[in-house]
């Protein structure tokens, strides 16, 4: 991870906040910093639970793979889509998609099991006649699994989705290769838990301040907006799930965008940027395997907007494609939790969110 040298800009007491283990845990009744800690873990977890998945035979030739999921629930799909050797598509809503057939790999992915979106995509997509599974802690959409004979990997419950991505993203790794809509080479899982184990002791509250990345991060961030890019691809869908864990654990609003598609529209936003408007930071999330056309895209969009905002660049880590892709979702836990207690707020609260589905509860 590069800093931009402003992050001089924040104070000893700011790097104290994080480094002084009462005053955060005051702020954390909710546990997201364990969560955080026990994310490689959780991955091993998940890889164990997706492994004694029992994943029926395909009735027909799988050619396309859909997730439907909401929120925390659906980042895994992200991750599949950007991975897959076969075309990946991610419902954020009720309804399937016209194509969805006997030939469609279909998961249903819900991390309580009661996301009312996703109970209407599942029972389309069973009318639809795809091959169903179900990603799940519970609720109702187990209980239809079971009752339709529906495989389902069984996750622990306990903890936000957003806190849960291991879990919901590595079942839909495995049942994808399963199929043959993904082909991770040998070896590949224990490069990821290898990488992960290693981001988690960097990252970790115990690691003071100096020599952590993404409390340096968090303190540079402090008082800006952030304004996330990444590559096509796995650094895109990485910069998505950035934007999503700064909504929800940091509680301010963030935005995220891709390279190449920003160079056609969003650079020419920043003229409009002052850089005494003291608005905005902008993270670049990037990768040793970019192309140079792509890397030059960087460097010259860098260039444009570096007397608009401070610009903060986090490469990604390890050997294979998943890895590096793990690893960049993981530091989006780590700097967002970091960026709630610099603001005060209890990272796991999502009130508003709750306050919304009591109303919908209603009508």
């Amino acid at each position: 991870m590069l800093l931009d040298p402003g992050c001089s800009a924040c104070g000893p007491l700011e790097a104290a906040l994080l480094d002084d283990s009462a005053a955060w845990r005051r702020l954390d009744p909710g546990g997201m910093v364990t969560f955080a800690s026990g994310f490689p873990d959780q991955c091993r977890t998940a890889l164990e639970l997706a492994l004694a998945w029992p994943l029926p035979p395909a009735p027909a030739e799988i050619d396309r793979v859909v997730v439907a999921g909401m929120g925390g629930s659906a980042a895994g799909g992200d991750l599949l889509q950007s991975l897959a050797r076969k075309p990946v598509t991610v419902i954020r809503g009720y309804e399937t998609l016209p194509f969805v057939d006997c030939h469609t790999l279909f998961f249903a992915v819900s991390h309580s099991g009661d996301t009312e979106e996703t109970l209407a995509a599942y029972q389309a997509a069973r009318k639809a006649a795809a091959l169903a599974l179900a990603v799940t802690s519970g609720g109702r959409l187990a209980e239809a699994a079971r009752k339709d004979g529906v495989p389902l990997c069984k996750l622990p419950g306990g903890q936000p989705p957003r806190s849960a991505f291991g879990y919901l993203s590595i079942p839909l790794l495995v049942a994808a290769q399963n199929y043959g809509a993904l082909a991770l080479p040998e070896g590949t899982m224990r490069e990821v838990m290898s990488v992960l184990h290693e981001a988690a002791e960097e990252c970790s509250p115990m690691n003071p301040s100096p020599q952590n990345p993404a409390k340096q991060l968090a303190l540079a961030l402090r008082g800006r907006m952030p304004i996330i890019y990444g590559a096509q691809g796995f650094t895109a869908a990485a910069a998505f799930r950035w934007k999503t864990q700064f909504n929800e654990n940091a509680k301010i609003p963030a935005f995220s965008y891709s390279f190449p598609e920003m160079n056609h529209n969003e650079i020419m936003g920043w003229e409009g940027v002052k850089q005494e408007d003291n608005a905005f930071a902008v993270i670049l999330l990037r990768d040793e395997a970019e192309s140079a056309r792509m890397r030059a895209r960087f460097e010259i969009s860098k260039s444009l907007i570096k007397d608009k905002a401070p610009i903060y660049e986090v490469w990604s880590r390890g050997e294979n494609h998943l890895s590096r892709a793990m690893h960049l979702n993981y530091l989006a836990d780590w700097v967002t939790i970091y960026s709630a207690f610099l603001r005060g707020v209890n990272p796991s609260a999502i009130q508003a969110i709750t306050t919304l589905k009591e109303a919908l509860s209603k009508i």
